[in-house]
């Protein structure tokens, strides 16, 4: 249900990117987009070499009502004493400082009519940096809470305090030792998940079976805030194991089925038809005569038969089938948190023909089929290898679906 509203928001914000887009600074100004008109303005005069008076009063005009609307709000922030609120005013003083150094390198502003703008700028270095100190104060300690959250064992507090560390990184750079909090909340926030291979089946099992279940891992399972491990060694604490069972393990026999066929097929030929040049003992006189009577007869025909070839088809197959039972447990419990079955398959098939007769009465199918020949089939460990690596896929895609329950 969540896609739909989430298509229909990216479509409503692009609608407004193209309708500002085409929108004029002054359409822009008049419905209260200062800050675009502002911008689109500055973008035309940046691009005039005598300043347009308008454009001038656009961003005249626009920077004030927006500078006048920021500090309102910074007011009226500050007037309700909570510290969350520096955030906030934080984000407008710094809004306010691009703003100022947008405009800055182009002033004075003076039109070609001689028209020029009035700025009041606001000495905003002091501020920022006054509210830039509160604000990280504000979110450094409510990491502090978070991570001690993460300490009891909430993960999902860790890592917001992660986050939250983060951005304290992004005011003030070393900010008291939040980096090294960050890299715990790290630690806290991240997943265990041990995983182990048993084998029920009574199948054959070979010895590279487990490292090829085992290879993908760290590869391609492992994110930000998961790590799996094959040894408990590994890791300290293991929050989840993943039990990967070998229920069933089958090898069909090596298959061999050879068919024979006649195929044929309609063709038109041209014959070439008899004429003066095959009568014989015929003088000067006569043979002038045909000449003269076949010079404007055909010289050929076609004619329709029919062509045969007989094919004989060789058809091999072999396969290897793996069957697995997945659970998930919850380590420190044991309680098992989900059960699910997952199979793969290998297969070998080759198919490979010959013929005797005319090879116009083979069909294109028959013709690709004369390239091959028999070949060895394969053994019994490469196929089940090959289909432990189809079961790796399959037991990642069962993994996935599950990750709400890794908490990613």
């Amino acid at each position: 249900m969540k896609k739909p509203k989430i298509l229909n928001g990216l479509t409503m914000l692009l609608a407004m990117v193209i309708m500002f887009s085409c929108k004029s600074p002054q359409a822009l100004m008049e419905v209260g987009e200062y800050d675009e008109a502002v911008i689109k303005a500055v973008e035309k005069l940046r691009k005039q070499r005598k300043k347009k008076e308008k454009h001038i009063v656009v961003v005249e005009e626009a920077f004030i009502k927006i500078t006048n609307k920021d500090l309102r709000k910074i007011k009226a922030l500050k007037a309700e004493g909570l510290a969350s609120n520096w955030v906030l005013i934080n984000d407008i003083h710094k809004k306010i400082q691009r703003r100022q150094d947008l405009i800055d390198p182009y002033l004075p502003l003076v039109a070609k009519n001689g028209y020029k703008a009035d700025f009041r700028f606001v000495k905003i270095a002091g501020l920022e940096m006054q509210s830039r100190k509160r604000a990280a104060a504000y979110v450094y300690g409510r990491a502090n809470e978070l991570l001690k959250q993460g300490e009891g064992g909430n993960k999902l507090a860790a890592r917001n305090a992660h986050d939250l560390f983060l951005k304290v990184d992004g005011y003030f750079q070393d900010y008291k030792e939040a980096d090294k909090l960050r890299r715990r909340a790290i630690d806290l926030g991240t997943t265990h998940v041990l995983f182990v291979v048993k084998n029920s089946s009574f199948g054959f099992y070979p010895s590279g079976f487990e490292r090829e279940l085992m290879r993908f891992n760290e590869h391609r399972l492992e994110d930000f805030w998961t790590a799996y491990y094959t040894k408990r060694s590994e890791a300290n604490t293991i929050d989840l194991k993943i039990v990967v069972d070998i229920t069933d393990i089958d090898v069909s026999p090596e298959l061999v089925n050879e068919s024979s066929f006649t195929l044929s097929k309609d063709i038109e030929e041209k014959i070439k038809l008899a004429n003066y040049s095959n009568t014989h003992k015929k003088d000067e006189h006569t043979r002038d005569s045909l000449k003269i009577a076949l010079k404007d007869q055909p010289t050929h025909k076609i004619v329709t038969k029919q062509v045969f070839a007989d094919v004989l088809e060789v058809r091999q197959a072999k396969s290897a089938f793996v069957s697995a039972e997945l659970m998930m447990y919850d380590d420190k419990s044991q309680r098992r948190i989900f059960t699910e079955r997952v199979n793969a398959e290998s297969a070998f098939e080759n198919i490979a023909a010959t013929y005797r007769g005319d090879k116009r009465a083979l069909s294109s199918e028959v013709k690709c089929l004369l390239n091959n020949s028999p070949r060895p089939f394969p053994s019994d460990e490469s196929l089940v290898l090959e289909a432990a690596a189809h079961l790796k896929g399959a037991i990642e895609n069962c993994i996935r679906k599950k990750d709400n329950l890794v908490l990613r």
